[in-house]
């Protein structure tokens, strides 16, 4: 089966590079118009100064831009060689958990168009292409759709294709950079390249040059029982992978259910305004991440990485589902807006685990006015300006008072949820009162010699048409006083009473409403309690 292999020889380089160049465009545009504050020669310099990752352990030179080649800096080179030749040079740690990351966006942005795909640590990817090949047709249109989507994402890559992982792993990183589906050729330039190449292992290469072995073709010419007594188990096994003689347990990818994405800034940000701009460039990929999955979200957790390694984090609300980097965007700017860094800014990380289906609402076609935003966008921009604790929505209680009968409850909780939780609040509050305090209904015992011998209820029991509730429109005020106060002022009774007796389990309420008329022409509720002192309540309006 033809197999197929990207090696990504400086991921994190490409990656800072991006970010800078990103940064740098929107430096070069005052607020997004085209027109610069001069200051974009100053940025073109910053995007060329020279940039090294070094290998923390041996202190050696991995990647650099062609800035630093420039200077004369080189591959493997010494961490105190480069900084001699170019004392501009901008060091950087590798980071083999960040590279990870980003091989896992790329292996998200090639899914769709290759399903067969699996991660080789930090630095490449195993692509099977034995069904791809049906799908497209041949090996030519399925590279030019790679080559397609990998140009969009600006990283370094190189390329090859074989009939084993190993062999394709081992022309890709010697800089193949072809897609070949002719065995005869591939096995040609496999067997041309030298066995450093291939084995790794100092000793193992130690053990090559005393045989006399430089290129493949010279160790494909002894016998597997030979080779089986002069080297190790697990030289033997490479070897036999490389030519396709022993499989290769590779792991294929899967779709996270999530979004998760950690960005190291280039330099480091104590700013908001300038934070947004590499965020900015996270949510695009998230709009990316919802969009090929028909999803949205209600929330994000936005999280800022100090330099010290300490942390602080956001969680970003929308009252509806919202797949826009650019909604996004905005609410995290209202978020953050009166924020200020106690320390300089190194990373960043979103994280977007709440996901749904995303539902579009058909617009009215005739409708003469369509409001450019809607209710729930406005709730949006109010909770990412003033906070999720100070905007609420009013929601009726189980309570018969009227100052208790309404409630302010979070946007995010429903009605029903609130309204649910009171009842039972009551209920289990009257229960434990139960026996004292619920009055007790008639009963006749039957004699003796009854032979159902039980309580049961008269027959005349059933209430009478003047018990029966009167349905006519309760009066309730437009405008209720949050604390009764004590009624000072002649009223004109108009309408009343309506008694409201509830709380035996807790404090008796007993109360008769009245509608008044007062002096000043306005319409009062007013009440009466079981002490006969009067109380406005409210207004009518």
């Amino acid at each position: 089966m033809l197999w197929g292999y990207l090696y990504f020889p400086q991921l994190q380089l490409d990656l800072l590079t991006k970010l800078n160049r990103k940064l740098s465009a929107d430096d070069c545009n005052d607020d997004g118009n085209g027109t610069n504050d001069g200051n974009c020669g100053n940025d073109q310099k910053a995007s060329n100064k020279p940039i090294a990752i070094i290998d923390t352990q041996h202190h050696q030179v991995i990647q650099l831009n062609p800035a630093a080649q420039q200077q004369g800096v080189s591959l493997m080179m010494g961490l105190a060689t480069a900084a001699a030749l170019c004392n501009e040079l901008h060091v950087i740690p590798y980071d083999e958990r960040l590279e990870q990351q980003e091989l896992s966006r790329i292996v998200e942005h090639l899914y769709d168009n290759v399903a067969d795909i699996a991660c080789d640590g930090a630095t490449g990817l195993y692509l099977r292409f034995g069904n791809m090949l049906r799908l497209y047709n041949g090996i030519e249109p399925l590279a030019a759709k790679l080559h397609q989507l990998l140009g969009g994402l600006a990283v370094r890559y190189h390329y090859a294709s074989a009939y084993s992982p190993t062999a394709a792993k081992v022309l890709a990183e010697s800089k193949f950079d072809c897609f070949e589906e002719d065995k005869k050729r591939i096995d040609k330039v496999l067997a041309k390249l030298p066995v450093t190449h291939v084995f790794k292992q100092t000793l193992e290469q130690q053990q090559l040059a005393r045989l006399g072995i430089e290129h493949l073709s010279q160790l494909q010419q002894l016998p597997i029982a030979d080779l089986s007594k002069r080297f190790s188990q697990s030289f033997l096994h490479d070897y036999l992978r490389l030519m396709g003689k022993k499989l290769m347990n590779i792991e294929f990818y899967q779709p996270k259910p999530h979004f998760y994405y950690h960005l190291e800034l280039l330099y480091e940000i104590s700013r908001v305004e300038v934070l947004l701009k590499p965020v900015a460039l996270v949510l695009d990929k998230l709009a990316h991440f919802l969009l090929v999955r028909s999803y949205a979200s209600h929330m994000l957790t936005l999280t800022c990485y100090y330099r010290d390694g300490s942390d602080i984090r956001w969680e970003i609300h929308s009252a509806e589902p919202c797949d826009s980097a650019a909604q996004w965007h905005q609410l995290i700017a209202l978020q953050l807006a009166k924020i200020r860094f106690t320390q300089p800014v190194v990373a960043i990380a979103l994280d977007c685990t709440q996901l749904a289906l995303k539902t579009s609402i058909t617009p009215d076609l005739f409708a003469a006015n369509v409001p450019r935003l809607n209710l729930l966008t406005l709730v949006s921009l109010l909770q990412a300006k003033l906070g999720q604790e100070h905007v609420q929505k009013l929601n009726t209680n189980a309570e018969h008072q009227p100052e208790l009968a309404n409630q302010m409850i979070s946007v995010w909780q429903s009605d029903n949820e609130a309204n649910k939780r009171d009842v039972l609040k009551t209920e289990r509050a009257a229960f434990q009162h139960f026996p004292d305090h619920m009055p007790h209904h008639s009963f006749r015992n039957k004699s003796q010699n009854d032979p159902q011998n039980s309580l049961q209820d008269k027959p005349d029991d059933k209430p009478q048409g003047k018990y029966l509730l009167n349905h006519s429109p309760i009066l309730r005020p437009s405008y209720l006083l949050v604390t009764p106060e004590p009624l000072t002022e002649r009223v004109s009774i108009i309408h009343g009473p309506e008694r409201i007796e509830t709380g035996w389990w807790q404090q008796t309420v007993v109360r008769d409403y009245f509608v008044a008329y007062n002096e000043q022409k306005q319409w009062c509720w007013v009440y009466r309690d079981h002490e006969s002192r009067w109380f406005l309540h409210g207004y009518f309006g």
